[in-house]
């Protein structure tokens, strides 16, 4: 589909909903929790929900979450670390839409607060050369014991 001289693929996996708006030149992407669609829109890529076998360009050390990017916990925050694989080759790394700062060799951490029920962990990985990389993980805050 060509529309104002920009050309939007979208590669369908199942049928459920991803939400993407342009704003001029800065893209605002939101992915729902219950997206399963790989979108390429110019140049970015967002991996579905329920993929679980795409390569990940980092990876997340702590806490320990499931083959399903899932994790739960009864705490009110958690000590987030993961590693960028290739750091030389990362521009950025964005955690819900804030810059993520990591280090030379690519560790990167962060203390997320946590709501009840579910939180969703959006992370956008800009390489300085190459398609961003749109992933969510998700976390299930538990009632206190």
């Amino acid at each position: 589909m060509v529309k104002a001289g920009k050309v939007f693929s979208v590669v369908l996996v199942f049928l459920m909903i991803v939400s993407f708006d342009l704003s001029g030149q800065q893209e605002k992407i939101k992915v729902s929790s219950d997206s399963s669609y790989v979108l390429i829109q110019n140049s970015t890529i967002v991996i579905a929900d329920d993929d679980f076998t795409s390569e990940l360009p980092f990876a997340i050390l702590f806490p320990m979450f499931t083959n399903k990017r899932s994790y739960s916990t009864d705490l009110n925050q958690i000590n987030l670390i993961g590693k960028i694989k290739e750091p030389a080759k990362t521009k950025q790394i964005l955690l819900n839409n804030k810059d993520l700062p990591f280090s030379e060799e690519g560790l990167f951490f962060k203390v997320v607060d946590l709501s009840p029920g579910k939180n969703i962990l959006s992370f956008m990985v800009v390489p300085k050369k190459g398609r961003k990389i749109v992933v969510n993980f998700f976390i299930t805050r538990t009632e206190e014991p």
